[in-house]
């Protein structure tokens, strides 16, 4: 080989480095990214999970307190759909839930509507 193929091999392992680091750098930032996204999904699906939970708990509270079985109040009842609502409004527009982690307000106008209505039937 002459001088300038000799020249010319010697800079492909830097640049093939240069080029590998320069990948891991974006690969990095994109499982970062993809994480937060995902911490941000668990903290919405931890708080819907919180208000079924809660609202499943008024209704059996209320027919045991109807029912006299156990002493439980309506004033225990409606704390409990009282948390339920809380939970659908801090989804709706951010705040602290139950696992207090500050979770971002709903984005998706579907998932806004779904929450909406979960919220009124929840106040009727």
């Amino acid at each position: 080989m002459s001088g300038t193929g000799k020249s010319r091999q010697w800079y492909r392992m830097p640049t093939a480095v240069l080029l590998l680091g320069a990948l891991s750098i974006v690969l990095l930032l994109w499982v970062e990214r993809v994480g937060e996204k995902l911490q941000t999904i668990e903290t919405l699906v931890d708080t819907v999970k919180s208000v079924q939970i809660h609202t499943s708990l008024y209704h059996l509270w209320l027919e045991e307190a109807i029912a006299g079985n156990v002493p439980v109040t309506v004033k225990d009842a409606m704390a409990s759909l009282d948390q339920a609502i809380y939970l659908v409004n801090v989804a709706l527009n951010g705040g602290e839930a139950e696992n207090h982690r500050i979770s971002e307000p709903l984005k998706a106008p579907e998932l806004r509507a779904r929450a909406e209505a979960t919220k009124s039937l929840l106040m009727k």
